[in-house]
């Protein structure tokens, strides 16, 4: 298949899903029992993160994801 098939193509909606579960670097410090904060956030750069329900899936995320483009 040639790449000029595909010239008229646009992208027309974007969307984005993220979990609601934030886990921030304190709790996670809570659960290894270690500082990490200092080193995380500033070398790093992250302070929390995201974390998916157990039923959540890639696939799951990515339906709620083409929701939010339409």
């Amino acid at each position: 298949m040639s790449l000029l098939t595909f010239r008229n193509v646009k992208i027309i909606g974007t969307g984005m899903y993220v979990p609601e579960k934030i886990l921030t670097n304190q709790e996670l410090e809570t659960e290894l029992g270690e500082s990490i904060d200092d080193f995380v956030s500033n070398n790093i750069g992250i302070k929390t993160r995201r974390i998916a329900k157990e039923e959540e899936t890639t696939a799951s995320m990515s339906i709620e994801a083409a929701k939010m483009a339409s």
